[in-house]
């Protein structure tokens, strides 16, 4: 499947698009004795999903005529900024058709016009990012050796899911970022989710470190804390996270500020935590952003504003 994202309107919260309830991922498959000798592997021609497009960009004026997978920024602001996602999957199956193992993983590609050299660097470290997460096959051994012994013991047996989604959460040509969210199935009451951030300068396409967005960024640091420890505050987070209580000290600074745990929207400084970190799994990913408003008076450098 292939998703075009433009420029415009591209903050989209991972959680609710990249991954699928904790339930939706488990087939009960009942009792099955298919011997071990006769698992097979899906054909590489059918790793690649059915392909798709679709925009995020509500508000672009197009030519309702041109090829959705042809549609990019230059059709609305001339910057030439545009992201494309497209969808793998591999399945581990039995012969009788049984899912034993199902991998699922997003690969972006970056077009910076006019910046090949910015383009290949983005797209070069989120592949290494891919193939790391694509490298490992534990959890497919885990899962056959899981399933072998399921068909001996004669015992329910759930397959095992492990996915990796991105989605854009800004894409200028001062600033491209990405949510990209974690997904695995190993049995139980549910699965569990990890979202990241990951932030480029689109004009070099290098990593934004949390240093690099101020020029005092001791002081922007602890503005943001301060920020974020007020929003804690709130009934609407209150509600949401563990009794004060429960959480360590420096808790909700640990959690927020840990290498990747933040980005940038178009709606501001979105700082991450997820299950189980600040709240419950029931509460989800919980999200503390701060405005641009609010970071232009902290120190924020006029090249990671965001103006509409």
């Amino acid at each position: 499947m292939k998703r075009t994202y433009n420029t415009l309107l591209l903050a989209t919260i991972a959680s609710a698009a990249l991954i699928c309830s904790s339930c939706g991922n488990r087939n009960d498959l009942g009792n099955n004795n298919t011997p071990a000798d006769e698992l097979t592997q899906a054909p590489d021609d059918e790793l690649l999903s059915d392909t798709t497009t679709e925009s995020d960009n509500t508000n672009a004026a197009v030519d309702e005529n041109k090829p959705a997978d042809e549609i990019t920024a230059d059709d609305e602001q001339g910057d030439g900024v545009s992201i494309e996602i497209e969808s793998f999957e591999d399945r581990e199956t039995a012969e009788d058709g049984t899912l034993i193992y199902e991998r699922s993983y997003d690969v972006p590609t970056v077009t910076i016009a006019g910046n090949e050299a910015a383009s290949e660097k983005i797209n070069a470290d989120l592949q290494s990012r891919i193939d790391a997460f694509t490298a490992s096959e534990q959890m497919k051994n885990d899962a056959i050796e899981f399933y072998e012994v399921a068909a001996k013991e004669d015992f329910t047996f759930m397959e095992y899911v492990d996915s990796m989604g991105f989605s854009a959460s800004r894409a200028d040509t001062n600033v491209i970022s990405f949510v990209t969210s974690t997904y695995s199935f190993t049995g139980g009451a549910h699965g569990l989710e990890l979202v990241f951030g990951i932030n480029y300068d689109a004009r070099t396409g290098e990593l934004i470190n949390f240093a690099d967005l101020s020029d005092d960024p001791d002081k922007f640091y602890n503005d943001t804390l301060t920020y974020n420890k007020e929003l804690a505050q709130t009934d609407e987070y209150k509600e949401r996270m563990f009794e004060a209580d429960f959480l360590e000290e420096d808790a909700l600074e640990n959690t927020l500020y840990a290498e990747e745990k933040w980005y940038l929207s178009n709606e501001g400084l979105v700082f991450i935590s997820n299950p189980y970190e600040l709240g419950p799994y029931a509460a989800g990913m919980i999200e503390f952003v701060i405005p641009y408003s609010e970071l232009s008076g902290m120190g924020l450098k006029e090249e990671y504003n965001y103006a509409e």
